[in-house]
């Protein structure tokens, strides 16, 4: 016996009207992921064009010569090393941080590695992850939430790349590894240390000149020598 044609009909109009909201559904949660993946890609965008140094990505060294150090050996926050100064050094004492500037325009900032955020405890693979993460990571058609991890990272980036800063580096030697931010030879002759140990440990190291200076008060060879003599600070 055939179904009644009311009865037929109120169950196409109640098939049409699930089919309908499930479409609604659909469309919604497409378009409120599109959308924020497309507001993640502004984002990007507007962070990098503020800070170009986050289009930086870390590239081997140019020039890999050692220079001899002269300088006194530092130890401070668990970490030793040479510096290429021989002058006198006027010492500078932080809650977090550690400054020592010598007469000759040449000085060296030494961060406290409880200080320094989520590296401090996630490792050279989180920094290496921001480090190697550009505006070009950014597409507004990328899976879910990959516009938004880009950010992130560039967010953690610029923490770590000075807006000036105009290469960035891979370095490491006598056990510790890492990158290096900005050129000695270039203005502001500024350049950041972000140096991991085997233990995963984070040291972050600025070497600048006094403001004002005409030359740099620092070589890269002379840096490559001080990574070189990097070691465990004496119990």
């Amino acid at each position: 016996m055939d179904e009644p044609k009311p009865k037929r009909k109120i169950a196409r109009t109640v098939r049409a009207a699930i089919i309908g909201v499930l479409a609604c559904v659909i469309l919604l949660t497409v378009g409120g992921y599109i959308a924020s993946e497309i507001e993640a890609w502004h984002l990007v965008q507007e962070l990098a064009q503020d800070e170009p140094g986050l289009d930086l990505l870390p590239k081997p060294l140019v020039d890999r010569r050692v220079a001899q150090l002269e300088g006194p050996r530092i130890e401070r926050y668990g970490i030793s090393f040479q510096v290429p100064w021989k002058e006198s050094a006027k010492e500078r004492h932080f809650r977090s941080l550690e400054i020592l500037a010598f007469a000759g325009g040449g000085s060296v900032m030494i961060l406290d590695p409880a200080q320094l955020g989520p590296f401090a405890t996630t490792g050279y693979e989180s920094a290496a992850a921001s480090f190697q993460t550009s505006r070009a990571d950014a597409r507004w058609w990328w899976t879910p939430g990959k516009n938004r991890r880009t950010f992130l990272l560039l967010m953690e980036k610029s923490n770590l790349v000075h807006p000036k800063d105009t290469v960035l580096y891979r370095v490491e030697g006598n056990g510790y590894r890492g990158f290096q931010s900005g050129d000695p030879e270039q203005e502001p002759f500024t350049v950041t240390l972000h140096l991991f140990d085997e233990h995963d440990r984070h040291y972050e190291i600025i070497l600048a000149t006094s403001k004002g200076a005409a030359h740099p008060a620092i070589t890269q060879p002379e840096i490559n020598a001080i990574v070189a003599s990097m070691r465990p600070a004496k119990p």
